[in-house]
């Protein structure tokens, strides 16, 4: 991908499936990929696993905390300093396996304050700290439940179903990168989603509901995490450059129908 080469981008949720994905591509292109999670030995493990592959550099950053988004920002070395490829992947999974009987308010602040909240904070910290003139990609990362329904039918007895507060978290995902794109346009920035379809995540899935969700897509099976990241790095790259203000859908045709 074009632009890409010798670019410092920051990757929330990097250690987890689709987040390696990224992170790896990123580093693939030239980019140096900044591993951003809550926890800073996770972080520093991955990148030593990764050694050989790409440039990394690991970070702490909470996005539960202010606090935490600051000093992340703030311990980013020179080199990255300032990125200009920001990719909002990390999700809270705490809490998504409690039964739609059992949720409760904080069931979805405490979504919402990782997801949506802390990633605006990181994402206007690290925007108004980029040198005059910069531009700058941001990929936010969506889900096809916050376009559609959840169909109730595919999840196989026993199998926890895609929670109302992950559907809600995703659509207002969408939201927020209309309005940011608007917002930060003018300076150079832009700011599109990727709408990923499911992930074919291994042993976590059962085959039945593999089956019954790879019937509803057109290409009749689930993603791989490298096909969402191809995704993000498009949108990421020079080749997308009049691209802002969109939600594009990695979902093998499941919302075309």
């Amino acid at each position: 991908m074009n632009g890409l080469k010798g670019k410092a981008a920051l990757v929330t949720g990097a250690t987890g499936l689709i987040g390696t994905a990224i992170a790896t591509r990123l580093a693939a292109e030239g980019a140096t990929s900044v591993i951003a999670s809550r926890s800073l030995s996770k972080a520093t493990a991955w990148v030593e696993q990764h050694k050989g592959s790409g440039s990394y550099v690991p970070v702490r950053i909470d996005l539960s905390d202010a606090a935490s988004i600051r000093e992340g920002v703030q311990a980013l070395p020179e080199v990255v300093r300032h990125p200009s490829v920001i990719v909002a992947n990390a999700s809270l999974r705490e809490g998504l396996a409690t039964e739609f009987g059992q949720l409760t308010p904080e069931s979805f602040s405490g979504l919402f304050k990782v997801d949506l909240a802390g990633h605006f904070l990181l994402l206007r910290e690290l925007i108004e700290r980029l040198p005059a003139g910069q531009p700058a990609s941001i990929v936010l990362m969506s889900s096809i439940y916050g376009q559609v329904g959840v169909d109730h039918a595919i999840y196989p007895e026993g199998m926890m179903h895609t929670p109302v507060t992950y559907a809600a978290v995703k659509g207002a995902a969408l939201s927020m990168t209309r309005w940011l794109a608007g917002l930060w346009g003018e300076r150079g920035v832009r700011v599109n989603a990727v709408v990923a379809g499911g992930v074919r995540s291994g042993a976590r899935q059962p085959e039945e509901f593999v089956r019954n969700y790879s019937r509803k897509t057109m290409l009749g099976r689930m993603a791989t995490p490298e096909e969402i990241a191809n995704a993000v790095v498009f949108l990421a790259s020079e080749e997308a450059s009049y691209v802002t203000g969109q939600c594009l859908s990695v979902d093998g045709g499941f919302t075309a129908w």
